[in-house]
């Protein structure tokens, strides 16, 4: 007689629990984000973006002092404008 085999799942393989889940999380990730209607980018990416439409801000106004923090929100709105999917007629950043 042999011994019968006891199947122990493995984290990470296709069809275990752990696999599911990771699955599952990555769907609804996805999902949010589709809701959201928001671009995804990484932190670190966004923050240098803001700061390079802040710094374009700053100099078509030579760099005056006193509205650093004018510019940086404006950029914010900038690049969330950008970052976001456009519907129907709403007027984009390249004027389309």
């Amino acid at each position: 007689m042999t011994a019968a085999r006891v199947h122990k799942p493995r984290s990470g393989r296709k069809g275990t629990p752990v696999a599911k889940r990771a699955r599952l999380a990555r769907k609804t990730e996805r999902q949010a984000l589709v809701k959201s209607n928001v671009l995804a980018i990484d932190a670190e990416v966004r923050r240098a973006m803001t700061a390079e439409a802040a710094y374009y801000r700053a100099e078509q106004r030579g760099f005056a002092p006193g509205y650093e923090l004018d510019d940086w929100l404006a950029a914010e709105a900038e690049i969330e404008r950008a970052m976001t999917p456009h519907r129907g007629n709403e007027p984009t950043l390249c004027g389309e």
